[in-house]
């Protein structure tokens, strides 16, 4: 099985080299038609984790 970071362009690949992802962001349009989002770690939180 690939990594999933094989799928993405060169570009992308290059742009992520070494870099952690912190957050991840949703956004979705609500019902109105405007964008709503929420941003969230990337990883849980647990008790003596070094970040």
């Amino acid at each position: 099985m690939s990594k999933w970071t094989d799928q993405l362009p060169e570009a992308a690949r290059d742009y992520i080299g070494n870099r952690r992802v912190d957050e991840v962001e949703c956004i979705i349009g609500d019902i109105a038609g405007v964008a709503r989002g929420k941003a969230m770690p990337a990883a849980p939180r647990r008790p003596g984790r070094r970040t």
